[in-house]
């Protein structure tokens, strides 16, 4: 393995800041845009099977990266034979915004079926970095990065929900239309619970591990003194 790959720290116990999620901002436009993108991504990587470059891309990955270390954009669009998305510039010369945008969408959905095939075939998962690339998950964190991910997006459809739940023209309602929307908002309520205990769930479960990790072991050596026992 290449000795100046970047190691990423995957930490389970650092606090997510996006966990307070009624106190964050999402901009609902961008949000749309990217959800729409990564629904399309996976419909496409679930309606086609993987080929012969997705396995050997997938070898290659186990074969030059270990857990936590940085796979670059870069590598990987070599590998994919899209050299030409290196480029800094919005898109090369000679290209249309639409071809650039189809050559972008192809790249995601070889990512998207390399990253399914590895985690099916050899348990291996391969967490987005943002900007940079990808990472092998170690085993005992992917769970929680899983769950991680999943409540941030349930959280963002959760919110998105309730607006659009809150903000009905009452006056325009039926009264049965009008008890519709008032349960709507009751079992919206239900399900921030849910999300709320699932918080306080995991903030207790990850203070005990660290108090757990903290606490001075009591075992005693083979070469320490048996401990008198009382006859009382």
């Amino acid at each position: 393995m290449d000795d100046d790959n970047t190691t990423i720290s995957m930490d389970d116990d650092v606090t997510d800041d996006d966990d307070d999620d009624d106190n964050v901002a999402i901009p609902e436009v961008e949000s749309e845009v990217e959800a729409e993108i990564e629904a399309e991504v996976e419909r496409i990587a679930e309606e086609t099977s993987d080929s012969a470059i997705h396995i050997q891309v997938a070898r290659k990955i186990l074969a030059t990266f270990g857990v936590d270390m940085l796979i670059p954009h870069e590598w990987l669009r070599i590998e994919f034979k899209y050299p030409e998305l290196n480029l800094k510039d919005s898109f090369p010369k000679g290209s249309t915004p639409d071809k650039w945008q189809k050559l972008q969408l192809l790249y995601m959905v070889d990512i998207e079926k390399t990253r399914r095939h590895l985690l099916v075939e050899y348990k291996r998962d391969m967490q987005n970095l943002h900007g940079k690339g990808y990472t092998l998950l170690r085993p005992n964190k992917q769970t929680g990065e899983a769950v991680r991910d999943g409540e941030k997006g349930f959280a963002k459809s959760i919110r998105k929900m309730g607006s659009r739940i809150r903000n009905v023209d009452k006056s325009a309602l039926s009264p049965e239309e009008s008890r519709h929307n008032a349960d709507a908002e009751t079992s919206l309520q239900s399900l921030k619970s849910i999300m709320t205990r699932s918080k306080i769930s995991k903030f207790v479960y990850q203070a005990a591990k660290k108090r757990k990790a903290h606490k001075p072991t009591d075992k005693t050596s083979d070469d320490d003194p048996p401990v008198p026992v009382s006859s009382e």
